[in-house]
């Protein structure tokens, strides 16, 4: 009889362990499993991509390549680490706007009059992509935001803001005086051999 007792409470733990380890995963997002290194495009070609703007234009980043660098800032509006950022980067770019630099805000799963309000209450006027479904977010490797790339002439990622921080300002001027320079801030990455081939 005692033993029938303890299989039976085994088999009930058994169980309680079964039904709960799915409900520590409800919390998580699709996709954010995996901590992402927005680093890792740095050298690399930028995910090119064409959004809806918010004054009802488009902007599409390969349009850019050879005559501008470009900024992207991905952002929403009621987060406010991205309210205090974007007047930084737009009045940072602004500057460089003679030397070759444009600069596009995307702003992530929100849609135009969303955008519209943040700028009428800030008095803030900046060009704004709608990234509806947050797809160029992903492929930029944005974990949080605001989130700025910086991309060079040549479509290469040169740099990558991750967050708002006080040296945001200083760190992003210097980069674009010696993008503008036409200076690297990082090397492309080195190709591997194919394989089975040695040094000579």
């Amino acid at each position: 009889m005692r033993a029938m007792l303890c299989i039976g409470l085994l088999a009930a733990a058994a169980a309680l362990l079964v039904t709960a380890a799915p409900a520590g995963e409800k919390g998580k997002e699709p996709g954010k499993e995996k901590p992402t290194n927005p680093k890792e495009l740095l050298g690399k070609e930028a995910p090119d991509f064409s959004l809806d703007t918010v004054d009802g234009g488009s902007f599409k980043l390969s349009g850019h390549r050879e005559a501008s660098i470009v900024v992207l800032t991905f952002w929403v509006s009621r987060f406010p680490a991205s309210a205090s950022g974007m007047p930084v980067v737009v009045g940072v770019t602004s500057k460089f706007r003679d030397k070759g630099v444009v600069f596009c805000a995307v702003s992530v799963k929100e849609d135009a009059e969303a955008v519209k309000r943040f700028q009428a209450e800030r008095k803030l006027q900046f060009p704004s992509a709608l990234d509806k479904d947050g797809e160029v977010a992903r492929k930029y490797l944005v974990g949080g935001m605001p989130h700025t790339a910086v991309v060079d002439k040549d479509g290469t990622v040169q740099a990558v803001h991750p967050g708002f921080g006080p040296d945001l300002k200083t760190g992003l001027t210097k980069q674009l005086e010696t993008l503008t320079a036409g200076k690297k801030l990082v090397k492309p990455p080195e190709e591997k051999p194919p394989e089975g081939e040695g040094a000579k």
